[in-house]
């Protein structure tokens, strides 16, 4: 389960504690304004946009933040695709940084 999180993480949508959040919000507001990717917000919005907007996000999730590792992730998220692009870097390049980070 560690494993496949840290590799969920280097996909760039931010750390377990923000997706779980969010994901919450979603269920529990359904379609209101309160919706953090409510279709009333528009289509780009709520597809993307919601990802970029950090105001409906405080990070409720305690059953998360009672766990080491989730707390690691989220104090640590922008070292592990820095380093995950640095690896591929120095591996093979720039076609190694765009290749790998696109198909991550």
């Amino acid at each position: 389960m560690i494993l496949v999180i840290s590799f969920l993480q280097l996909k760039l949508q931010k750390d377990p504690l923000f997706y779980v959040n969010t994901h919450k919000n979603h269920h529990k507001y359904a379609d209101t304004d309160r919706d953090p990717v409510a279709p009333t917000h528009g289509f780009w919005y709520c597809n993307m946009g919601w990802f970029c907007n950090n105001h409906h996000i405080a990070a409720k999730v305690p059953e998360l933040k009672a766990q080491w590792f989730y707390r690691l992730l989220h104090d640590t998220y922008y070292w592990h695709p820095t380093a995950l692009a640095a690896l591929l870097y120095l591996h093979g390049g720039l076609s190694y940084l765009a290749w790998g980070m696109v198909c991550i």
